[in-house]
């Protein structure tokens, strides 16, 4: 069950990059975009594999330049977000 969110900003030239790197660590996350003009992602994920995602997402920081954001307002518009947030 994947129960953790994580938000992050890249540039968007990156974003299909980002959603490669993630899908070839299977089970590791699901990515979506929330803003592609802004680079606004988030990230589903199991809360086992949190320690590795945040390692991962540190690790492409400097080439990629990848940031952990708050909750962005693009949430609101984004019909997955509020699915998951109204069942909490």
């Amino acid at each position: 069950m994947y129960q953790e969110l994580i938000f992050i900003k890249l540039p968007p030239e990156h974003i299909v990059t980002m959603k490669f790197i993630l899908e070839s660590y299977e089970g590791l996350g699901i990515i979506r975009t929330l803003n592609a003009e802004r680079g606004r992602l988030v990230i589903i994920a199991p809360s086992d594999s949190m320690q590795t995602l945040k390692g991962l997402l540190k690790s492409l920081k400097n080439e990629i330049f990848v940031e952990e954001i708050d909750a962005p307002p693009e949430i609101s518009s984004d019909w997955l977000m509020n699915e998951y947030f109204s069942d909490k």
